[in-house]
Order: C-alpha cells, then structure tokens, then sequence
C-alpha cells in the first residue's frame, strides 16, 4: 500500500500528494482516528478495511468504533467476536444487511473490518457499538430533549444528550444548508410555492444526540484501549464535524487525526473546496 493506486490518491489537509505509509504513520502516533466515509463507496470501503487492519495490528489494546452497530447491539457484537454466533446471524439480528444502500451490502463492505477485529482478539482489540439506537434518536427529533434528560435520569445509558458546553453553530449551519430543498446533497425537488419552508431544527436535534453518542463511546473505549479508530458517515466527521467536534471538546489533549474518504471523478486533482476538510483526503475511484 505505498503506493496509491489507480482507485485511489491521498492528500494532506493543504492538497499534498502523500503515501499511504505515510498516512498511516500519522495514524498510528494518534490516539483517535476519526474516519469519515460516504456509504455506498464500494472503494473507500476497501481502503477502510485495510486502515483497520493495519491500525489494530501496529497497536495492543486497540479498538475501532463503530457509526454502523448501536450500543444495544454491542451484545450481539460481542457474541460474534466469542464465536458464539456466525457472521450470518449478527448481519441479522442487527439488522445491518443493506448499510450502504443495497441488499447484502454488509458483508462485503463492513464485515471485513469486523473481522479485522476478530483477527487482533489476542492483541486486545476490541469493536465497540457506538452508535444510538434510532427509537432513541427518534425521540429527539419528535418530542425534544426533555423526555430523553428522564430517561438518563432513570440511567439509561444507551444514548448521550449534547452537552450545551459544546458550540456547534457552524456545524447547525452547514446542516441546514444541507436541507435546503435546493442542496445539492440534499432535497432534489423543488418545493411548493404555497408551503413553508420547513424547520429543521427536529432533525438537527437527531443529529445531535448521534453525535453526541458516538463521540462519548469513543471516550469511553480509550479509557480501556490505548487507541480508537471511529467508522462514521462523513458528515459527522468532516470539517470538524459534530462528532468530531464533541470528541475534541472531551479529549482536549490527546492527538486526533480525521481522515475523509470521498469518490471522485478525478482522483489525481484535489478539490480546493476540500481543504481543510480533514488531515487526510482520499479520493477514490466512482464505481
């Protein structure tokens, strides 16, 4: 892997062409690595699983989080690592077969860095669901944060509330920019001249309690391992996105490096609108 191929080409935050070894390098002197993927890149997905692999086997104790298992599931990832379950049956009861946008997209793309884990159990990896289960996220875009704060109170602890502390106004702001009915990303159709524009404070609230979830789980995990590596859609970690964000607010000291992983048309020209996006760039073929 030194030398990047056809598929793919790796930039610095500023737009240097860099090595793969040299990426990993970086990577491997962090204590958290947050890797931002767009899910239905069938290329980017084989870079990831090879990130993994090479980052558990350069480091005891290590552990790769995961956006794709919610931390009600941690069990069942947890039966799977143990060999008490087949591969088949934690891609069921998980409920992850088509995470990327298509039928069986699980274990082509996300059960080899699962199984990269499993190869490194006697080195101490671990995998660690890190996100919130949706009914929970759902409940935040519906009814708020209130409902949620009596939950925790209870003790709850399978999802985290944002903690006010944190300003994420710019990352509000480029979400609902992303809304927009004109986003590019966004909604394609144009909407109605006679409906109002939507509000779409609910969903950031969704946003927030993912984000908020996902970098405590991280948190939590490198108080037993000596390093992370977090797998998470892109949003939420480019452009010290929101789960980026929280993770430095509560990691203020430790060294994190961000990587996204974007398809590209042209693969071997960098983006001037990317930079700054993360430490590392990786454009990959389209496929």
């Amino acid at each position: 892997m030194d030398k990047p191929d056809h598929k793919h080409q790796i930039y610095t935050h500023d737009g240097q062409t860099v090595r793969w070894k040299q990426m990993m390098t970086a990577v491997n002197s962090a204590d958290i690595v947050v890797v931002g993927e767009i899910h239905n890149n069938a290329y980017g997905h084989q870079l990831e699983a090879q990130m993994a692999d090479q980052f558990l086997a350069g480091c005891n104790r290590a552990a790769i989080a995961m956006e794709m298992f919610d931390r009600r599931q941690q069990q069942f990832v947890n039966l799977y690592l143990d060999g008490s379950i087949t591969a088949r049956t934690l891609e069921k009861v998980t409920g992850s077969s088509n995470w990327g946008g298509s039928p069986d997209t699980w274990s082509k793309w996300y059960q080899p860095i699962v199984d990269s884990v499993l190869r490194h159990r006697m080195q101490g990896a671990a995998l660690i669901a890190a996100n919130a289960p949706r009914s929970y996220v759902k409940l935040a875009r519906l009814a708020g944060f209130d409902q949620l704060q009596q939950l925790k109170t209870q003790g709850t602890d399978d999802f985290e509330l944002p903690d006010p502390k944190v300003d994420d106004t710019r990352y509000r702001e480029k979400f609902m920019n992303l809304m927009k009915p004109d986003s590019k990303i966004g909604q394609t159709k144009k909407m109605p001249m006679h409906r109002k524009p939507m509000d779409y404070s609910s969903t950031f609230r969704a946003q927030q309690v993912w984000d908020a979830t996902m970098a405590t789980s991280v948190v939590r995990a490198l108080k037993t391992h000596h390093k992370v590596m977090l797998f998470a859609g892109n949003f939420h970690i480019a452009d010290n996105g929101g789960t980026t964000l929280r993770i430095k607010h509560k990691q203020p000291h430790k060294k994190i490096v961000s990587i996204s992983i974007l398809p590209s048309k042209h693969v071997g020209t960098f983006n001037k609108n990317d930079q700054g996006h993360a430490d590392f760039i990786i454009y990959t073929g389209t496929k």
